[in-house]
């Protein structure tokens, strides 16, 4: 985990190198454009947790939350989702904890301003599928990777009635139909710009399970027939 950690943390002093500038992320921090609940290694907490997410490391977001001892009562609750959602085999946190951070991304989170952040909590509780934020995700790979882990696995029994007498609605769970079908019909080829990459639009139908649609667009290129 302190390899990935230290990996992360290089990577994002050189994709945005302006916040290991003590003074300058102090000032972003204090004006919540780009980060909130403040910093570790002077990276903000959020984009540090959300790249360690995405590097596949678990442990090194919990490095990072280990770290936050400036905000304890944060640094408790997202050491207790971190090491709930690495215990999980199917990647699940329990319905109790999923539905609860459903709630606080209703409530509080979706109004925040750091894009890190809501990325975060909309990851951990499978919510707000609907929401892609293009500073962040600038790759079709990254979108398919948070599409993915947004859907829902599960059957529909595993879904709680109890939420809705909290007088809050939320949306319905993401499953891969839903997925399938925005990919296939609601994007398209003309997204993934298909005739110039045609490998890519075959990777996002492949990884979507979608095996016949992928062959066949795959097959309609002379030059591609043999794969």
């Amino acid at each position: 985990s302190e390899v990935i950690y230290g990996l992360v943390k290089d990577y994002l002093n050189i994709k945005t190198p302006y916040y290991s500038n003590t003074a300058f992320a102090s000032q972003i921090y204090s004006s919540n454009e780009f980060g909130e609940d403040g910093l570790v290694d002077g990276i903000p907490v959020w984009c540090f947790i959300f790249y360690c997410l995405r590097a596949g490391s678990v442990d090194a977001a919990i490095s990072v939350v280990q770290k936050l001892t400036h905000a304890p009562a944060l640094q408790n609750e997202l050491r207790n989702i971190l090491r709930e959602y690495k215990l999980s085999n199917d990647g699940y946190l329990s319905r109790k904890t999923e539905e609860q951070l459903k709630l606080n991304y209703q409530r509080t989170i979706r109004l925040s301003n750091d894009a890190f952040k809501k990325s975060v909590y909309s990851i951990f509780a499978r919510c707000a599928h609907d929401q892609f934020y293009a500073e962040i995700f600038d790759k079709v790979d990254d979108f398919l990777w948070i599409k993915l882990k947004k859907v829902s696995f599960a059957e529909p029994e595993r879904e709680s009635t109890n939420i809705s007498t909290l007088g809050i609605s939320l949306p319905d769970q993401f499953n891969l139909s839903q997925f399938k079908q925005e990919v296939i019909e609601e994007l398209g080829e003309s997204y993934f710009d298909a005739q110039d990459q045609p490998f890519l639009y075959f990777r996002a139908l492949f990884l979507t399970l979608q095996w016949e649609a992928a062959v066949e667009f795959l097959f309609r290129f002379d030059a591609y027939r043999c794969y």
